[in-house]
């Protein structure tokens, strides 16, 4: 999990160089969990059973400015009955919020690092339900959002679970502590322009918004975090050489072993090469492993 916060006192937290990302997991490989091997060869991400889309119609709130904003529309007992909906993903200039600006080396705001001028410092506030699936029982769930921008802070249900600003990057939060029973409350709060705009000056179109798939994710509590696939030569140029180190995490309390296998595939789904090991792992911990 990354933690990064050294904001100055007063100071907003989208406005500072100190604060990009709170309670965020580390960034990881792009890959799906799957419960069969026949699913994860066809590769589908809808296929998963640990995968829940929350792609769709939100709930929508927008405002010029930043000091406009809903300040406690996360909490479950606010009214959010009057707000229109808008689609996830997709960018709110193209559903009738604001407008979409072209610039090359010009800012679309005005210059005054690292703040953001109120007078144009739009924000959109989203808020959609769920509820998990009966087979996710005693697993960590994960959110997923693939691209948001340009920073935005997410609560479950009346906890803030955490803020990210990355804005072609995905954000993972474990949103574990934060889920009950029944029906559960997603708010996710974006401010069009924080002090990592200041980055992005170059010539494209800003558009704004959750521009990505959203999705839970189910995890056991021990599981594959991250991975990383080296590929070469050996001395005499003729062989492959093929290396994978995988990060396995333990968010239980207890110990426990696991089993890792690794198989190598050629292009017809042939075995061509199999790793079996054996992993020992205390309470919370995390630990490497080299195939």
């Amino acid at each position: 999990m990354l933690v990064v916060s050294l904001s100055a006192k007063g100071q907003n937290h989208w406005e500072d160089p100190g604060i990009f990302a709170v309670n965020k997991e580390e960034a990881r490989a792009s890959f799906t969990p799957f419960e069969s091997v026949e699913k994860a060869l066809h590769g589908e991400v809808s296929e998963s059973s640990y995968i829940q889309s929350l792609n769709g119609q939100w709930q929508f709130n927008y405002v010029p400015r930043a000091s406009q904003r809903p300040q406690d529309f996360y909490k479950t007992t606010y009214d959010i009955s009057a707000w229109k909906t808008i689609p996830v993903p997709a960018n709110w200039e193209l559903q009738g919020y604001g407008f979409a600006q072209y610039n090359n080396i010009q800012y679309p705001f005005e210059k005054n690092p690292p703040y953001i001028i109120d007078a144009y410092s739009p924000v959109g506030s989203y808020v959609t339900f769920f509820t998990l699936p009966d087979n996710w029982n005693n697993r960590e769930i994960f959110i997923y959002l693939g691209a948001v921008k340009s920073g935005f802070d997410i609560w479950i249900n009346d906890h803030k679970a955490g803020y990210s600003q990355d804005s072609k990057l995905p954000s993972e939060f474990n949103i574990t502590p934060y889920l009950k029973p029944g029906k559960n409350k997603i708010s996710v709060q974006v401010f069009q322009f924080t002090d990592g705009s200041y980055l992005e000056d170059q010539d494209f179109w800003r558009l704004s918004g959750i521009q990505r798939d959203v999705y839970l994710l189910a995890r056991p509590k021990t599981y594959i975090r991250d991975f990383f696939a080296k590929t070469g030569l050996d001395a005499s140029y003729e062989n492959g050489v093929f290396e994978l180190a995988a990060d396995i995490v333990n968010i239980g309390e207890n110990d426990t072993s696991v089993e890792i296998e690794c198989i190598l595939l050629d292009a017809q789904g042939r075995d061509i090469s199999k790793g079996i090991t054996s992993l020992d792992l205390s309470g919370k911990t995390e630990k490497t492993q080299r195939f």
